[in-house]
């Protein structure tokens, strides 16, 4: 088990602090996030629960998804820069601080970020930073962690790249059905205002902040990963 300082404090989210592997990474559309986001969709691995846990990061305007997901391609077909303040962008930013400079992270990493296949079998200590976001309709800005690479530990496995997808991947084959069409694993009260508690929201993003304010998500590592995915059998998919 990874070896924490006890006088750092964490989100609460359930990667902040974890040391992770990244098994999958594909470049696609996820509706759930938002219509017409492209995303970086990546798959880490728990090093110490074995759990694996969905984060996307959306790559900013400009690209699309090459047809098996494993690269990013610009849309208008000239050269581009992935924009440092998208959220596939400061990722990209924290592995070139963690690993020393761009050199090094393109020796380590062995290619460009603009293909998937580069972050594969590459671990990591995630942390968090505080980014301020505004409403583009009502101009609002509201403050929120978003998930960074903080330490470089190494590499373990390959994994896997592309197979891209619009639409949510099958539920865990662990998820059952209760009556009221809760997961195995979580209490069906809580599901039920957690799914509540999604009609509410209209972007992932805001719902997964107002829910893990919820005292009954606290320490809850069930509710949390239900809550952090967009996929089939997730809050955000029920709602």
């Amino acid at each position: 088990m990874a070896e924490i300082n006890e006088w750092d404090l964490s989100s609460g989210l359930p990667l902040d602090g974890a040391s992770v592997e990244v098994t999958k990474v594909e470049f696609g559309f996820n509706s759930n996030i938002g219509a017409g986001i492209l995303c970086a969709n990546f798959t880490f691995t728990d090093l110490d629960s074995g759990e694996d846990i969905e984060q996307s990061f959306s790559v900013g305007d400009g690209w699309d998804a090459s047809r098996d997901g494993s690269e990013l391609i610009s849309s208008t077909g000239r050269p581009r820069k992935i924009s440092k303040n998208s959220n596939y962008g400061r990722l990209i930013a924290s592995a070139i601080d963690a690993l020393g400079s761009q050199e090094r992270a393109a020796e380590v990493l062995g290619g460009s970020p603009r293909s998937a296949s580069i972050w594969l079998g590459t671990r990591w200590r995630m942390g968090t930073v505080k980014v301020t976001t505004t409403n583009p309709t009502t101009g609002a800005q509201r403050e929120r962690d978003a998930f960074i690479f903080a330490e470089f530990l190494g590499k373990g496995g390959s994994g896997s790249a592309g197979a891209a997808s619009s639409t949510p991947a099958s539920a865990p084959a662990k998820a059952k059905a209760a009556d009221n069409g809760a997961p195995d694993g979580i209490d069906g009260d809580l599901w039920e205002k957690l799914v509540a508690l999604a009609r509410e929201h209209d972007d992932h993003e805001s719902f997964v902040e107002a829910a893990l304010e919820l005292d009954e998500v606290e320490g809850n590592k069930t509710a949390q990963k239900l809550v952090m995915s967009t996929k089939a059998g997730s809050v955000w998919a029920a709602r």
